[in-house]
């Protein structure tokens, strides 16, 4: 089965940074793929991430924002993520 990305994008300090791709949003510590937007988000927290080695992003599912840290990966394309928050309107 092929996977197809979301619409739903993140950010990190409100900068718009990629969109997750697969067939489910991550809600739980995961290493999960993404498609970067090459801006100033995406650059914003490459330098975050050198510097402290993990940063806080988040996303909006359409019911809450779901916050959660995000740390490099050993393969491109990907992140750890972990710390998940969600806070329902």
């Amino acid at each position: 089965m092929q996977q197809k990305p979301y619409s739903v994008e993140f950010a990190f300090r409100g900068e718009p940074v990629g969109f997750f791709i697969g067939e489910v949003l991550p809600c739980g510590d995961c290493e999960q793929e993404y498609e970067a937007y090459r801006g100033p988000g995406h650059y914003k927290l490459g330098q975050e991430l050198s510097a402290g080695g993990w940063a806080r992003c988040s996303y909006d599912n359409g019911v809450a924002t779901v916050t959660f840290d995000v740390r490099r990966s050993d393969q491109p394309g990907t992140l750890l993520l972990s710390n998940f928050l969600i806070d329902a309107r």
